[in-house]
């Protein structure tokens, strides 16, 4: 319905811009003549007459060019309207009271006059009156989004400090008690082994609110990036992976460097990485990973032989709330990466397995800093 009131309105003005113009062509070839434009009397009704068809054709082109919204269109098809019956009328009633009488010639030019600037001069006013309405709709959205933009600030203002003082704290006291105990059993016994997995998962959990804080940082100013070695990374996060799970084997090749400008939660990024390839494989995986500088930035190819990703599940793969079994740990390194300034893509998946390039910024030879891997509990 929405739809065809907008063609019909656009109609409308095509057709009183095509109607106006009729009028021009008519009055100068069949009343005044063409001959009879050629001196200055002529050229001025040229001009006089020509103007509003001018401005009715400018406006179809100007509307077709969406620069007013739809729901306004009516409105400044009735200001056209308007003007056009409101000029008519008054040089009409100006005539009329003044009892000049012309000949048929002058009266059609005078009714073409006064129908074109009606027509054009409403045209004119509810141009500026739509302008106006949508300046003052953007006005109104501008400060909606402020305000919105303002309570999601202190929703993660409260949120960050919450994973900072309660969450994180928590974690950290239940990794040094860990710790701890674990100095005071014997170290073959089953609770020095399951003391380590504490160990382990408080780590990982550190590590998890260390990335939901930076991400949550970022929103207000860009990340603290320093020199990491990417290697020494991925050999970290390997290790990790091949301890939680059984059946899988990582395989890192590349030089014994690769530095690249990152933070410390960078290990998050691959570490969900391979934790995705390890979850969802039947049996035995194996991931292989190369890492290599390319120009000014360091590509990092992550490829399994597990069974793929779903066809289903591929389009939302990096996205958040999904409720997907790949989504949540694949959207924040996404989101990492990203706040690095790099790129986290699926290059290809299918029954033979998996691929992920992490591409991620260079650092330039003569100004490396090396900062180890960072242990977070």
């Amino acid at each position: 319905m929405d739809d065809w009131r907008d063609r019909v309105t656009d109609w409308c003005f095509s057709l009183t811009a095509l109607g106006l113009f009729g009028l021009y062509v008519y009055y100068f070839v069949a009343v005044h003549g063409i001959r009879q434009a050629a001196g200055a009397r002529g050229f001025l009704e040229v001009a006089l007459l020509g103007a509003p068809v001018a401005v009715m054709f400018g406006g179809v082109w100007w509307l077709a060019e969406d620069n007013v919204e739809q729901d306004l269109k009516p409105r400044l098809l009735a200001w056209s309207y308007g003007g056009l019956v409101a000029f008519v009328l008054a040089n009409a009633a100006t005539l009329y009271v003044l009892g000049i009488d012309f000949d048929a010639g002058e009266r059609f030019l005078f009714g073409h006059m006064s129908v074109g600037v009606g027509l054009s001069a409403g045209f004119f006013l509810g141009a500026m009156e739509a302008q106006a309405i949508q300046q003052a709709r953007a006005r109104v959205a501008s400060e909606m989004e402020m305000r919105r933009t303002e309570r999601e600030r202190k929703r993660l203002e409260l949120l960050n400090q919450y994973l900072r003082h309660e969450v994180l704290n928590s974690v950290q006291v239940i990794g040094a008690n860990a710790e701890l105990l674990a100095s005071r059993v014997d170290a073959r016994s089953d609770s020095a082994e399951r003391l380590a997995v504490i160990e382990r998962r408080s780590g990982d959990v550190g590590r998890f609110v260390r990335s939901i804080r930076q991400i949550l940082d970022a929103s207000d100013h860009n990340p603290k990036l320093m020199d990491v070695d990417v290697i020494d990374v991925l050999e970290t996060e390997a290790e990790k992976v091949q301890a939680a799970y059984d059946d899988v084997e990582v395989v890192i090749e590349g030089p014994k460097e690769v530095l690249a400008r990152a933070d410390d939660v960078v290990g998050m990024v691959f570490g969900n990485l391979l934790a995705n390839a390890a979850q969802h494989s039947e049996g035995p995986v194996t991931v292989e990973i190369w890492a290599r500088t390319a120009g000014e930035h360091v590509q990092i190819i992550v490829e399994d032989d597990g069974p793929g990703i779903p066809e289903s599940k591929r389009d939302q793969l990096f996205q958040a709330g999904t409720g997907s079994d790949h989504g949540h740990g694949l959207y924040l390194s996404h989101s990492l990466v990203d706040l690095y300034g790099g790129d986290l893509r699926l290059v290809e998946t299918g029954p033979e397995g998996t691929t992920f390039l992490v591409e991620l910024e260079a650092v330039e030879a003569e100004s490396r800093t090396i900062t180890p891997a960072v242990q977070l509990v």
